[in-house]
């Protein structure tokens, strides 16, 4: 059986949760990288990269850490085109069945170098008109991604391009060029000699 994976990603972790063998949603944790959240959800699971992912984003992230969010999925083995990216407003939106509105955290800055301090775990306060602010961590908001699934992505990745093929021979000729250069210096300095 193929698994899901959610992943609220944000620059203090990942909030991460799986759709997988057992059939139902469940957390799978909070991890400081990607690649971990990946390795640690496929446990148990028949296939170490999920058939599908969705990448849950901040509101207003730039494009460059997208790219960046997304290349970190890649490396972790899974391929771009079954990457599905949500914003955490939508998720939270689509949850709750009415919009919502998310207050923005600021990210902690390090005290120093060797910082022994415990992690940040990142959450989300959410608005809903009509109730008092709610926190939620990410993790839950990844968990609610998986159980309230859309089929839209806020971007399209398109499916790779076929590989130009290569010249024939062009590594033959080039070792032709070398030896036929190195031949003629040797020849010429032989008969200088």
């Amino acid at each position: 059986m193929t698994w899901t994976l959610a992943l609220a990603v944000s620059p203090t972790g990942n909030g991460t949760a799986k759709l997988g063998a057992s059939g139902t949603p469940e957390i799978t944790g909070y991890f400081p990288e990607i690649d971990r959240a990946v390795r640690f959800s496929s446990e148990g699971e028949d296939s170490r990269v999920p058939a599908r992912t969705c990448l849950i984003i901040e509101e207003g992230l730039e494009p460059h850490a997208l790219k960046w969010y997304l290349g970190e999925l890649v490396i972790a083995g899974i391929p771009a085109q079954t990457v599905q990216v949500r914003s955490e407003v939508e998720v939270l939106s689509t949850a709750h069945g009415e919009p919502v509105e998310v207050i923005p955290q600021g990210t902690p800055k390090k005290k120093g170098f060797l910082s022994v301090e415990e992690p940040v775990r990142d959450e989300v306060t959410i608005i809903v008109p009509g109730r008092e602010p709610e926190v939620r961590p990410r993790e839950d908001v990844a968990l609610l991604a998986l159980e309230n699934p859309v089929a839209q992505s806020l971007v399209d990745i398109p499916a790779d391009a076929p590989a130009p093929a290569p010249e024939k021979n062009t590594s033959v000729n080039n070792y032709i060029i070398i030896v036929a250069v190195a031949l003629a210096v040797v020849l010429g300095v032989v008969f200088l000699i």
